[in-house]
């Protein structure tokens, strides 16, 4: 009975001692963990934006243990830069799932273990890593002694935002109408190479009309020619320009502009002169040039000037911020307020608008710096009878008077109707006849007429006027009688 007891503890001692010196007897394992397979590259941002902050890998591998469901008795994480340097290192342990008297009366198994692990982008000092490509590494150790290295998946550092650089045009509006005049809305930009940016035209309720996307690269200049993604033209009014771009570390740049206006108005300025000519030094020596604009809306500028038609050369030029006026005063004057030389001249009104439109109206004007002058002189007895009888048979009007472009010598009828026109240019007036006839030859009518002299300028403008009344025309013959009565008489003087 005493020895059956000592037995017993001896027995009892052994398996315990077997127990406790179970991992010398692992040793029988010699097969070492081996991988399957590893998910999880991407991109962090450890900066701090709660985006992207860390990274997991999940990974699964084989391994030869003691076990009921399987377990990892050590794991190393190693984070590996560019340089082949660790900058951080994590070791993981598991405990065994059964106790080491178990473990003591059980073979091994083969499990397929699924685990993971997770990188926070931080070095061993609990700074977060440079910008670049990292590689992780796992180190497993079992029970048995068997140690295995695995790399896995490359992981990107990126914890720098998208580079952008957006000029936005100080006066943000362009007018796509077809003039050449700021048919382009460009937004000059630059940034940094990235996977995608994307560009953007929205209108007021902030949807997109117009998209452009830069692949791979760093945005270049954006420009808007008023269309949308078909093509199609978009309604003037007011737009916005938003660009925006998203990492592979989820760092988000993004810019918007508002303010761009779309304005496709094409104003008109519109004229009319009292007079084609000024005559210096006489009554009509200004004229009034009445204006009026489509539109003044957007208008930041306009211009007076009176250009000489032949030169080119400007006599007098007026610029204003102010509102286009109703009208302006033509008097033949200089900037230094003396009169310019006589010639033709060129009125040029023009305007600017913030759309880039630029109306303009011109028209030409003379300048007449000498007065025109003529005399004339009716004979005494204004009286024409074209009847071929020899008396009175035409009637001469003398006259003389200044070099102009044209004199024009007309007999009116009493209905003020010229009935008789003659002409001379470039000369001073001559002598004027007339034989009594109309223009087609015919011997006018009986009765009172008037003799009119006109001077016109190189505009053909008048110059001078003239008119003299009182002619009569009398084509009937004079019948003359005698009676002689029969008396003689002698003129001998005596």
């Amino acid at each position: 009975m005493h020895n059956r007891f000592n037995f017993r503890i001896i027995l009892l001692t052994a398996i315990f001692s077997l127990a406790c010196t179970a991992p010398l007897f692992s040793r029988g394992n010699k097969e070492a963990p081996s991988f399957l397979e590893t998910e999880g590259r991407g991109t962090i941002s450890p900066n701090g934006d709660g985006i992207q902050e860390s990274q997991e890998i999940e990974f699964a591998l084989t391994m030869n243990l003691k076990s009921e469901a399987g377990y990892l008795p050590e794991l190393t994480m190693e984070v590996i830069n560019s340089d082949e340097k660790v900058i951080r290192t994590v070791t993981y342990k598991e405990e065994s799932d059964i106790s080491r008297f178990k473990a003591a009366f059980r073979g091994w198994k083969s499990f397929n273990l699924k685990r993971k692990v997770e990188w926070d982008g931080l070095n061993d000092e609990g700074t977060p890593a440079a910008d670049g490509i990292y590689t992780i590494r796992i180190t497993t150790l079992d029970t048995a002694g068997n140690t295995s290295s695995f790399e896995l998946d490359e992981i990107e550092v990126d914890s720098s935002w998208p580079e952008l650089e957006v000029n936005f045009p100080e006066d943000p509006v362009f007018s796509p109408n077809g003039d050449e005049k700021k048919e382009l809305f460009i937004i000059k930009q630059k940034g940094s190479i990235e996977t995608l940016w994307q560009a953007e035209i929205l209108d007021t309720r902030d949807f997109p009309v117009r998209t452009i996307s830069y692949e791979d690269s760093a945005p270049s200049h954006f420009s808007w020619d008023g269309t949308d993604d078909l093509g199609e033209a978009v309604p003037d009014g007011f737009y916005s320009y938003r660009i925006t771009c998203t990492d592979r570390g989820g760092n988000r740049t993004e810019e918007t502009v508002r303010g761009i206006e779309l304005n496709r108005t094409s104003p008109e300025i519109l004229g009319s002169l009292t007079a084609q000519s000024i005559f210096m030094d006489t009554e009509r020596d200004r004229i009034i040039l009445s204006l009026d604009c489509t539109t003044q809306s957007g208008m930041t500028q306009w211009t007076y000037s009176l250009r000489r038609s032949d030169t080119l050369e400007y006599a007098y030029i007026a610029e204003s911020t102010a509102s286009l006026p109703g009208t302006i005063l033509l008097d033949g004057m200089d900037l230094a307020g003396e009169p310019v030389a006589e010639g033709f001249y060129d009125v040029l009104i023009s305007a600017d608008f913030r759309n880039g439109s630029q109306p303009a109206f011109h028209s030409q004007i003379y300048i007449d710096a000498t007065p025109a002058e003529a005399k004339i002189s009716l004979p005494k007895w204004p009286v024409i009878s074209p009847n071929d009888d020899g008396v009175y048979d035409t009637l001469e009007i003398a006259q003389e008077g200044t070099l102009e472009s044209e004199w024009v010598f007309e007999i009116v009828n009493n209905l003020n109707e010229p009935v008789y026109t003659s002409s001379v240019t470039n000369s001073e007036p001559t002598d004027f006849s007339w034989d009594g006839t109309n223009n087609s030859g015919t011997v006018v009518p009986d009765g009172e007429y008037s003799y009119r002299i006109t001077g016109k300028n190189a505009a053909q403008d008048t110059a001078f006027h003239a008119e003299a009344k009182g002619i009569q025309v009398m084509n009937y013959t004079t019948a003359v009688t005698a009676n002689y009565s029969g008396n003689t008489f002698s003129p001998n003087g005596d």
